[in-house]
């Protein structure tokens, strides 16, 4: 009597995957929280950041508050890569996919507001930087205000 072959199925990794890595960095977990309505000029400083926490992701990777009109600020210092997969990011352009469930939302880059959404005009790809320095560091702040009464 001759066994059946048996052998471990041969796993392809999924090509968005991998085209992800190739293109993508998450900075989901590097985002540092504030949840008080603090004045534009100090929220958009990397200084005021260094006394916040790290803001906690749920099991979707996503960063919760309170409903109500409550005000949220996150904040951290994005450093360009000198390569990405072992391919040189040097001036290429660098841009940040943002999405929110926020009533309002204000992204500001290097302290300047740059774009502001709300529950229907929820999510954004920003140029922020024209051609990557790998010494470049570029400081994003958002400041949302959640839905609700």
């Amino acid at each position: 009597m001759i066994a059946p072959v048996t052998s471990s199925p041969v796993l392809i990794p999924d090509p968005m995957t991998r085209l992800r890595r190739f293109t993508q960095l998450d900075l989901q977990p590097q985002w540092r929280v504030c949840i008080a309505d603090l004045p534009i000029a100090i929220a958009t400083q990397s200084t005021a950041w260094s006394h916040w926490e790290t803001a906690q992701l749920n099991d979707k990777a996503q960063i919760t508050w309170a409903r109500g009109q409550q005000v949220i600020w996150l904040g951290q210092a994005m450093h360009i890569p000198e390569q990405l997969q072992g391919y040189p990011l040097a001036g290429l352009r660098g841009r940040l996919a943002i999405s929110w469930w926020a009533e309002r939302a204000e992204i500001f880059v290097n302290g300047q507001l740059v774009q502001t959404g709300d529950l229907f005009d929820c999510a954004t790809r920003l140029l922020v930087s024209k051609e990557s320095d790998p010494a470049e560091v570029i400081e994003i702040a958002l400041r949302l205000v959640s839905p609700g009464s």
